[in-house]
């Protein structure tokens, strides 16, 4: 007889051996940032080359992951699927809508990312038409505990879901648990977050949340990359102002 499995629990109801093979695959590969070998793969998961050659040749030959140098890495195929998933792609292109004004506004970048496990992704971008704005590619992904947009949503998202997040933290960085939660609450009263970025001195990002058409699920976070210009058309704090119209915007967009 079939074993039940809680959510921890490695058993299940049912079984479907190859599917889980090539799900802990995609897996190993989502969470490295480069190129893993076969050699690696195998060792990792604990299986032998034999049990993986032929799932590896289909994840490959279907477009799901890809060769670079020596070894296999991630493709953007997921990535796409997942934009292309009605309820991310209207939250897409409402964003898309409202970024363009306010970059032009601001004269700075704006990027929109979500919450994909336990990183963030960015999935819409806006260029502020000049090569003097620091952007956030589409695509790119970083861990919840060094964004701030990952910050912002969690700031805002339910109290059984903001529950879950803390609980990932803890169990990956217990370490920033304590500071990521104090932010949190300054963000949740606060509205927005303003945060001198984590990797470029002199640089600030400016990140309010994007709720869905409840006006209460933060479904993503708006932010700017801050980087005080000469000519600054508008200031940081006016930037905010706009940037929390924008999100706005977008929300009855999703209506």
């Amino acid at each position: 007889m079939a074993q039940t499995r809680n959510s921890d629990s490695k058993e299940t109801l049912y079984r479907a051996p190859a599917l889980e093979k090539g799900l802990d695959v995609i897996e190993l590969l989502a969470a490295q940032r480069g190129p893993v070998t076969i050699a690696e793969i195998c060792d990792r998961l604990g299986r032998s080359k034999n049990e993986l050659f032929r799932m590896l040749h289909v994840l490959e030959q279907r477009g799901y992951m890809e060769r670079r140098g020596e070894g296999l890495a991630i493709s953007p195929k997921l990535f796409t699927l997942g934009i292309n998933n009605p309820p991310v792609l209207g939250l897409v292109e409402a964003s898309k809508l409202v970024m363009e004004p306010l970059v032009k506004a601001v004269g700075q970048a704006c990027h929109l990312a979500i919450i994909a496990g336990g990183d963030i992704v960015v999935v819409a971008s806006a260029q502020a038409g000049d090569d003097l704005s620091f952007s956030a590619r589409v695509g790119h992904k970083r861990p919840i505990t060094d964004s701030s947009s990952g910050r912002v949503i969690v700031a805002f998202q339910q109290e059984l879901e903001q529950s879950r997040s803390f609980a990932q933290i803890k169990q990956v960085s217990p370490q920033l648990l304590e500071d990521f939660v104090a932010d949190c609450r300054a963000i949740s009263e606060r509205g927005y977050l303003v945060r001198p970025n984590g990797y470029f001195r002199g640089i600030v990002d400016l990140s309010v949340p994007v709720f869905g058409a409840d006006g209460s699920t933060p479904l993503a976070a708006m932010t700017i990359i801050w980087l005080e210009r000469i000519d600054q058309p508008v200031p940081a704090e006016q930037a905010i102002t706009l940037m929390l119209k924008a999100s706005a915007e977008v929300s009855a967009m999703l209506t």
